[in-house]
């Protein structure tokens, strides 16, 4: 919640959500809005199950418009 709280604060213009990722079809049929040009995802989707993996990754899937774009990043930790 602080985290959106943030980016509310710093880009009034855009639409955040602080949700379940796999929902995504939902949170846009909510808005009004049929599809996803793009889908940014920080999310640590290495370190979640399977089952997790494919919801969410399947809700990203179901909610690009032809010809949208997925992109992903992760971060490795070093010790």
């Amino acid at each position: 919640p602080e985290l959106i709280a943030h980016l509310r604060g710093r880009h009034p213009d855009l639409a955040f959500v602080c949700g379940d990722a796999a929902e995504l079809p939902r949170w846009l049929a909510d808005r009004g809005l049929p599809c996803a040009a793009a889908v940014i995802s920080g999310l640590p989707l290495a370190a979640l199950g399977p089952e997790l993996q494919d919801r969410i990754v399947g809700g990203i899937a179901a909610s690009l418009r032809p010809g949208g774009v997925f992109r992903h990043f992760t971060y490795q930790h070093y010790q």
